[in-house]
């Protein structure tokens, strides 16, 4: 089984739309992958979903229950010292959490992210590839309108 970090970007996507990212929430809600975050990524999910330039503003307290629910099915792993990798300094969190989690890719629509294409032996890939390396054509086929 794959253990992957999802990137906000990723999360959010997946929340309020249908298509690859929803497929892939999907199947980490299921235990078909194994998603992994930390408390500053959790922090930024919920920074942005309470975002007023968003079209999905939401409350703070329902923010707090989409947490509750991505907590649910994500292993939450502590972060040591951030790398000082990226261009983006936010950027060095995802690669930390990466690194705590031990995963095997971490999911991002980053194009700075997308850039380094592996970092200390993980994968960043956008979903699709994931996908296609996963091997999934059922997702695939699904999401194509």
């Amino acid at each position: 089984m794959s253990k992957v970090l999802l990137d906000t970007n990723i999360v959010v996507s997946g929340l309020f739309r249908s298509g690859l990212p929803s497929k892939l929430l999907h199947k980490a809600r299921k235990g078909e992958i194994k998603a992994v975050s930390s408390s500053g990524l959790l922090a930024e999910l919920s920074e942005v979903l309470t975002r007023e330039s968003k079209p999905f503003r939401l409350t703070q307290d329902e923010a707090d229950k989409v947490i509750d629910h991505v907590c649910s099915w994500c292993e939450i792993v502590s972060v040591g010292a951030l790398p000082n990798v990226c261009r983006d300094r936010d950027d060095n969190l995802v690669l930390a959490t990466a690194e705590a989690g031990k995963v095997d890719y971490v999911i991002t629509g980053d194009s700075d992210l997308l850039e380094l294409g592996i970092y200390r032996g993980v994968r960043l890939v956008k979903v699709s590839t994931f996908f296609s390396e996963l091997g999934d054509r059922e997702a695939w086929e699904e999401a194509i309108p």
